[in-house]
């Protein structure tokens, strides 16, 4: 069996197209209205680098393929995992796992999208803060700032465990605002992270964000340059919300 992306005649977005299926088996998956479990244990379509995160979409039988339909377009420069199971058939065929990456190359222009504000944007942020908000140029691919994103000390050493590590779409609607969040479990008072770790902000010490520049943007094109916030931490801010404030 064998994955690759082709563009759908109808929609004229890229789908995954996989090969190597018997007539007797493209008939069964045919003839069988499987349920969304079932399918994802036969064939799934995941972004690398993730863990259990499937694409959303549908699957299609044709005359000697079947396809992966996603929902949202896939990202331009972003690699993506299928991982095929034959002992999931309907008539189990023996044999291993089969996967394969995949990826729409990016567009032969030059980087233009470039991170453009921050916010905060003072350069005093208090210990306790949860979450920052990056602005970019232009629409962005929508991916995660997971490994793009980073906490550094004023020795340059990343803060392990600072940012909540999740892929999930944190995006404005045209996808030029990410936010970004502390781990709250880190940053709330009186929980077990808490305890054992502390804040990942200590009052009186530097620190800056950094955006890497390998963070693509909607055509699949890296960022111009990289980005970087100075900031001091400063004591925490514990007072109730004033919403006339």
């Amino acid at each position: 069996m064998s994955a690759a992306l082709v563009v759908d005649t109808e929609t004229q977005q890229p789908v995954v197209c996989v090969t190597g299926w018997s007539s007797d088996e493209l008939n069964s998956l045919r003839a069988r209205d499987l349920p969304a479990a079932v399918w994802n244990q036969l064939l799934q379509v995941s972004v690398a680098g993730t863990t259990g995160i499937t694409i959303a979409g549908r699957h299609r039988v044709n005359a000697d393929s079947v396809d992966v339909v996603p929902r949202f377009t896939l990202a331009r420069g972003r690699e993506y995992v299928v991982r095929i199971n034959p002992s999931a058939l309907p008539a189990p065929r023996p044999g291993s796992i089969v996967e394969t990456r995949v990826m729409l190359p990016a567009l032969g222009a030059a980087p233009t999208v470039s991170v453009t504000v921050i916010y905060p944007s003072s350069t005093v942020w208090p210990d306790n803060i949860l979450r920052f908000y990056l602005h970019f140029s232009a629409p962005m691919s929508g991916t995660a700032a997971v490994g793009h994103v980073r906490l550094v000390d004023d020795t340059g050493q990343e803060v392990r465990d600072a940012l909540l590590d999740v892929d999930v779409d944190l995006w404005n609607r045209d996808y030029t605002r990410r936010t970004v969040f502390f781990d709250p479990g880190r940053v709330k008072r009186g929980i077990r992270p808490n305890l054992e770790l502390g804040r990942a902000l200590v009052a009186g010490r530097k620190y800056a964000i950094v955006v890497s520049p390998s963070w693509r943007d909607g055509r699949g094109q890296e960022l111009i340059r990289k980005f970087r916030h100075e900031f001091t931490a400063g004591p925490p801010v514990e007072r109730p919300v004033e919403p006339a404030a």
